[in-house]
């Protein structure tokens, strides 16, 4: 089976983008999972507030 996308460019340029590159977008996807599972298995057990883990998501996703 094949699948041919078309797209009309410039137009549809963001839309391009996100169907070239959805392999890496999941990637990023899994490794942000990890973290966070990590983050929760592995780290202090006491809760911590919504603005800090806000703040290193925020931080992971613009290393990712």
């Amino acid at each position: 089976m094949k699948a041919i996308l078309e797209f009309d460019i410039p137009t549809e340029q963001d839309e391009f983008d996100c169907a070239i590159n959805g392999t890496r977008y999941k990637g990023i996807i899994d490794e942000l999972f990890n973290l966070l599972r990590n983050k929760k298995k592995y780290e202090n057990k006491k809760s911590i507030p919504i603005t800090e883990l806000q703040e290193w998501l925020r931080a992971e996703m613009l290393d990712l």
